[in-house]
């Protein structure tokens, strides 16, 4: 435990700001020296064709759209075609994001599969938090976007903050991730020299295909402890 312990203060360090503390990412030379240069076209094609590879295994489905008109299209589709896990009731909860705003779902389903946004608020009183729960557990399809796609391991990363609940992707039986393809890296490592510095989210999440355990009798089930189907929308940029 303590050598746990230790790696987690040597990942983490405490910054002072305007009179107060933060804890942010650590920086460390080992990965301040990973190179920051813009991918070259050839290697987010090799990026994608991993992706792709790393997918089949997980039970990820990958899909490549041109635009995010694409994309929503593609998501509204995908929406009317899936039935509930439970009950008859289609709804959608989604970030609070200028990325989702585009896909434009709202208009594209309107009242027959209500879309919830999650709230940019700081905090929530007891009553707001309890709606927003209810609103969640009865939505069948959660959609988020991810702060960077890890092309080794198809693995999301998505930080935490305002509009960005975590029940959003774990609660729903099918998640939904829109990715931009310039959110591409090729590796964890990549992943944590860019978050050299930064502030520290207060959850960071790492996302590899839909839910799944084989704990009985070694049998793998999908969705036991979170979404049974997992989608991703890779967007050219």
């Amino acid at each position: 435990m303590s050598r746990i312990i230790e790696r987690v203060r040597q990942a983490l360090e405490v910054q002072a700001n305007d009179g107060r503390d933060r804890l942010v990412f650590a920086k460390s030379e080992e990965f301040i020296n990973c190179a920051h240069a813009t991918a070259t076209d050839e290697e987010r094609g090799g990026w994608m064709e991993s992706i792709r590879r790393e997918a089949q295994a997980l039970n990820l489905q990958v899909h490549e759209c041109p635009d995010l008109d694409a994309c929503g299209e593609a998501i509204a589709a995908l929406a009317r075609e899936r039935d509930p896990e439970w009950g008859t009731l289609k709804r959608i909860v989604r970030w609070s994001d200028p990325l989702l705003d585009e896909l434009g779902l709202e208009a594209r389903l309107g009242e027959d599969i209500p879309v919830t946004t999650v709230p940019m608020a700081d905090s929530f009183d007891e009553s707001e938090r309890a709606e927003f729960r209810r609103e969640v557990i009865a939505s069948y399809i959660g959609i988020t976007t991810a702060d960077y796609l890890l092309a080794d391991t198809a693995s999301l990363v998505l930080l935490g903050g305002r509009g960005r609940a975590r029940s959003v992707s774990l609660v729903p039986s099918i998640h939904v991730a829109v990715v931009p393809g310039s959110r591409m890296l090729g590796s964890y490592r990549q992943m944590l020299s860019r978050l050299n510095g930064q502030t520290l989210p207060s959850n960071v999440n790492i996302i590899t295909g839909p839910s799944k355990t084989a704990d009985i009798e070694a049998t793998l089930v999908h969705g036991a402890h979170g979404p049974r189907e997992m989608h991703l929308f890779v967007v050219a940029s």
